[in-house]
């Protein structure tokens, strides 16, 4: 049912494209309904998934004839801690600054959100959820019928801003870009998904790059942490393939050496420096040295971001891995938080963690199960509705791409990795620039 939905969701989209969108909606006009038919759906998260359920609740709504007809009764708040959407796929080539549009469309505005669904946008931090609220670091509550979780993960600077506003989110990312060009020799310790991205395009930029691992394997926590069996063999394929990719790049690869990061990364006010930009050696614990004139730390990426989550009674965050656990149709694993949802990172799918997949797979199915859901209430006053009316995640193919340099990309899928033609092919689908503008035209209204 997952895959109908993307087809229909991808039909639409081309109906959009060929001859245009359809009229925004006209201001909001109260009837004389009871207010308990009035739904008010929050979504945590101004993340390409928390964006593309917005999408789709005005697309299912038109499957639901009750629904569509009490459409003007709907409201959705979007609520994020940046005051603009910020293209984290793109952070590795943003730190070379050669493309000044690709930075300027970095950061996109809210403000066509809402063009087809009648909403707003509260720029605060959630720090507490109850079963019908959400509370702002600033104080300010807001209550909801209907609460979708798409907060994603962490990833510290300068693969992230520090900074929340646009003006000082793009100075911070400036400086980091004016030390990058003048940089000769960059050394990154950490060779997951985000360091070896970051490695290919700096060698890309004909940069002296050298990319210290701590494991035997690239990427080698995209498949867990099992050495046998399918998800073995997969890590290992990926990992071999990305070997030979950045080999092939000219960048200097060290496996199994790790660095003190107490030593090289700790800053005065004793937090973790993850971009230093000094010229200086650092030793290995095998005694091997490497000299070079920025240090960029991309060890510990990924972390959900669900802290909040955890201040609801029998939340059903993971206590290891901190990943909201889900249940097939996309709701809290919890039978008492059945009106929220959560998708993307922060989600325990059993999905890859990638962009495409939360938007394509995960959000029309939670935008499809809510508007079920108001419908159901609309229809019979009973909440939730029959099992039946629920759509389940079930598309969960294990494939993962990982974009090297200017051109190429490794897909994995199936136990086997794939450079060369096919790599070619994923990274034309999957490259950031390519990605920002799909972005930035069906989730955020922009066609510019």
């Amino acid at each position: 049912m997952d895959l109908l939905l993307f087809v229909l969701n991808r039909a639409i989209d081309l109906k959009t494209s060929i001859i245009g969108p359809s009229p925004p909606l006209a201001p909001v006009v109260e009837d004389a309904q009871r207010n308990d038919d009035h739904f008010h759906i929050v979504v945590v998260g101004g993340s390409a998934s928390g964006l593309a359920v917005i999408k789709n609740l005005a697309t299912w709504k038109n499957l639901f004839p009750t629904l569509a007809k009490a459409w003007r009764r709907v409201k959705v708040t979007l609520i994020d801690e940046r005051d603009r959407y910020f293209h984290q796929i793109g952070s590795p080539r943003n730190l070379l600054g050669e493309d000044p549009n690709f930075m300027r469309q970095s950061w996109t505005a809210y403000d066509r959100v809402f063009d087809y669904v009648d909403g707003n946008f509260v720029h605060g931090r959630v720090i507490a959820l109850d079963k019908n609220l959400v509370t702002l670091s600033s104080g300010v509550a807001v209550p909801f019928n209907y609460l979708v979780i798409a907060t994603g993960a962490k990833y510290p600077d300068p693969f992230r801003p520090k900074a929340l506003e646009y003006t000082e989110s793009v100075a911070e990312v400036t400086e980091y870009q004016k030390a990058v060009q003048s940089a000769e020799r960059i050394l990154i310790i950490g060779g997951g998904t985000v360091g070896v991205e970051l490695a290919g395009e700096l060698a890309g930029a004909k940069k002296r790059v050298t990319l210290v691992h701590g494991q035997s394997v690239l990427a080698s926590s995209v498949y867990g942490t099992q050495s046998s069996g399918y998800y073995g063999r997969s890590s290992r394929s990926l990992g071999t393939t990305l070997l030979r990719e950045l080999r092939r790049l000219g960048v200097e690869v060290h496996l199994d050496e790790r660095v003190d990061i107490r030593q090289y990364f700790s800053g005065d006010d004793g937090t973790t420096r993850r971009f230093v930009s000094e010229t200086r050696t650092l030793v290995t614990s095998s005694g091997k040295s490497f000299e070079s004139d920025i240090q960029i730390l991309a060890i510990g990426m990924g972390s959900p971001n669900s802290e909040f989550v955890s201040t609801l009674p029998h939340h059903g965050v993971h206590p290891h891995d901190g990943e909201i656990l889900v249940d097939s149709t996309l709701q809290l694993i919890s039978p008492e938080y059945s009106n929220m949802f959560a998708l993307g990172d922060v989600a325990q799918t059993g999905s890859p963690k990638m962009a495409l997949f939360a938007i394509n797979f995960q959000a029309p199915i939670v935008a499809f199960n809510i508007c079920s859901l108001m419908n159901a209430r609309l229809t019979s006053r009973q909440d939730p509705p029959k099992a039946s009316w629920l759509v389940s995640h079930r598309f969960k193919l294990p494939v993962i791409v990982i974009t090297i340099g200017e051109s190429h990309g490794v897909l994995s899928l199936l136990g086997f990795s794939f450079s060369g033609f096919i790599g070619r092919a994923a990274y034309r689908v999957f490259k950031p620039g390519m990605l920002l503008e799909e972005f930035r035209h069906l989730l955020l209204n922009y066609r510019e």
